[in-house]
């Protein structure tokens, strides 16, 4: 039984398609000519480095096409993971990247909001970046007006003037304080929250911790 057996093509022809451009040539023989007058040691022939350019050339573009495609990939995995991801909160809850959120209009002190949260598994929320705190600030929005100041997750209650997550003991590497806060009124002001005023929504500011007000819980499922 015969067998046709299709020849692979050489490296000559595959760049075939390239040789069709004109200009690309002219850029070739140009890349040859400028190498021939700098490069201090002798060059094989014309043939050789028009070879060896073109072959950078079809290689490099190869890269860019699969480096594209794999972008295109990570993306798709990307939201689907998020879609997988945000099943696991629960109906009440809200999710944003590997954590679920909930804003509790229930009242309560700082350290009973924070039982309250550590009761579902959370705690109050911990803003670690710009991106989150716009996260925050959109379900601030859904209360806009509303005379409810939800607490987050900071205090000073350890070392004064120096605030820290209540969950890791960890400094603010982000933060976003009301103008002129934290201030410390009469002493006695250590708890973080945020405002929901329109004119500041989102906002920090610290007070007095014994005061009741709402509370955001972030439960971290990764």
């Amino acid at each position: 039984m015969h067998v046709n057996r299709q020849k692979l093509p050489s490296k000559k022809d595959s760049f075939k398609s390239y040789e069709k451009m004109g200009y690309f040539m002219i850029f070739v023989q140009l890349m040859c000519l400028l190498m021939q007058n700098t490069v201090s040691q002798k060059l094989l022939n014309t043939d050789d480095c028009r070879e060896d350019i073109m072959e950078r050339f079809f290689f490099r573009n190869m890269l860019q096409d699969i480096s594209a495609s794999m972008n295109k990939i990570i993306k798709v995995l990307d939201k689907r993971l998020n879609a997988l991801e945000s099943r696991v909160c629960d109906p009440d809850w809200t999710y944003f990247r590997q954590s679920c959120y909930i804003f509790s209009l229930d009242t309560a002190t700082w350290v009973n909001a924070q039982q309250k949260c550590s009761q579902y598994g959370s705690s109050l929320v911990e803003i670690e970046g710009e991106e989150e705190n716009n996260f925050i600030v959109s379900i601030l929005g859904l209360h806009q007006g509303e005379d409810t100041y939800p607490w987050i997750g900071a205090s000073d209650m350890v070392t004064e003037g120096k605030f820290v997550w209540n969950s890791t003991g960890l400094p603010l590497q982000f933060s976003f304080w009301a103008g002129n806060e934290p201030n410390d009124i009469d002493s006695s002001e250590n708890c973080v929250h945020a405002y929901t005023r329109k004119d500041i929504i989102g906002r920090w500011n610290d007070r007095n911790c014994f005061m009741t007000s709402s509370y955001i819980c972030e439960m971290k499922i990764m």
